[in-house]
């Protein structure tokens, strides 16, 4: 499906109370996508490929970094800002700073937490905020609580939602990465390191499981539980851009649209070539996604269904 627009980031959000008259079993999604200060948004009836309505959208001040979905909605990421784009409050800023910061956001929604670039600092200043959104009711946003991380500086690598409650700042330091753990009321309970230097994190369905890859090791696939801590290296066949889980593992997608699907030990069971390599990528469920690949100054998404390890691929 073509769209009239390049896309950067991506993502879906849940329209509450919607169903698509077709099919009423299936929700609507709002389907949001980003390239730079753009922001352009359509109807997802149930996820079908249906061509897109009128386009619609917005022009924030500072470039889309970052898309979270959350229950209420989604959070839009800048270098200085966080959007709210609440579907019963429509679309506020909640945080403006003046220097650039990174940006972590609770899965329920409820709390979030930012601080400044950590790689020079001995030390990072985290701030934690606590956020009520009710229907009817104004948008709460709480006072900031500040809480000290000993760091020891490192390259900031993410925000991992852990749970409801707590949060990790992860930093990779040379040769190793380290997950400094905070809770969402300001208490800071530690530090675990793993003596690898971790590029990129992406949650799995599995709590506290993260896919990653590894610095310096372009064909390695990482798996890392954080509860109980341990980490796996798998070696693969191509230097993955991508990540993704699937129902029966893990798939991996190269710049050239080489693609490797692993299963839970890590064994390749299949390869897949010709596949669309995206620049930006949402799930709509479990082993389905869009893929969104631009084409210049306009995309193409792609329905690309995970469940028969990438055979099902729907332009």
């Amino acid at each position: 499906m073509a769209l009239p627009h390049p896309i950067q980031i991506m993502g879906l959000a849940t329209l509450p109370g919607q169903t698509h008259p077709s099919d009423p079993g299936a929700g609507v999604n709002l389907l949001i996508t980003c390239h730079g200060c753009q922001v352009w948004f359509y109807h997802w009836p149930g996820g079908a490929m249906q061509p897109p309505t009128a386009t619609q959208g917005f022009t924030l001040s500072t470039p889309v970094q970052r898309f979270v979905s959350i229950p209420q909605g989604a959070v839009l990421i800048t270098p200085f800002s966080l959007h709210l784009l609440s579907m019963t409050h429509g679309l506020g800023r909640i945080t403006q700073e003046d220097l650039p910061m990174q940006a972590g956001i609770a899965p329920n929604g409820r709390w979030f937490m930012t601080c400044p670039d950590p790689r020079d600092l001995s030390q990072v200043e985290v701030v934690i905020r606590q956020l009520t959104i009710q229907p009817g009711l104004p948008i709460k946003i709480s006072l900031p609580k500040q809480v000290l991380i000993p760091t020891q500086g490192g390259e900031f690598v993410t925000f991992l939602s852990l749970d409801t409650r707590h949060m990790a700042l992860v930093l990779r330091q040379r040769y190793r990465t380290v997950f400094h753990i905070v809770t969402r009321r300001g208490q800071y309970l530690g530090a675990l390191s793993v003596a690898v230097p971790i590029d990129r994190l992406m949650a799995t369905r599995r709590p506290y499981r993260y896919m990653g890859l590894e610095v310096g090791n372009p064909t390695a696939l990482l798996i890392i539980d954080l509860k109980p801590f341990r980490i796996v290296r798998y070696r693969v066949d191509i230097t993955p851009q991508w990540l993704f889980e699937t129902t029966s593992g893990y798939g991996l997608v190269d710049a050239a649209g080489n693609s490797s699907w692993l299963n839970p030990e890590g064994q390749i069971i299949r390869r897949l070539t010709g596949l669309p390599c995206p620049t930006a990528a949402a799930q709509v469920a479990p082993g389905h996604h869009l893929w969104g690949v631009s084409e210049g100054d306009r995309s193409r998404l792609y329905s690309v269904d995970l469940t028969t390890l990438g055979l099902e691929i729907q332009p």
